[in-house]
């Protein structure tokens, strides 16, 4: 059995896989870009769901 962790940031997203004993089997994470309009910065929510699916594809990949 294993368990998910994911944490989506400013800038990456990380994903790690843990045993049930909670030692750490394998990672991955996929970056992004934050968007800057003159005075304040944006970020596209796209990004962070394309963070998601890639991070854990190659934890999975890494497992």
């Amino acid at each position: 059995m294993y368990v998910l962790g994911i944490d989506v940031g400013t800038t990456l997203t990380k994903a790690l896989i843990l045993t049930k004993e909670g030692k750490v089997a394998a990672s991955g994470s996929k970056g992004y870009p934050l968007i800057s309009n003159g005075s304040h910065i944006e970020q596209r929510a796209e990004d962070w769901t394309d963070g998601v699916i890639a991070a854990v594809e190659e934890a999975l990949k890494n497992l």
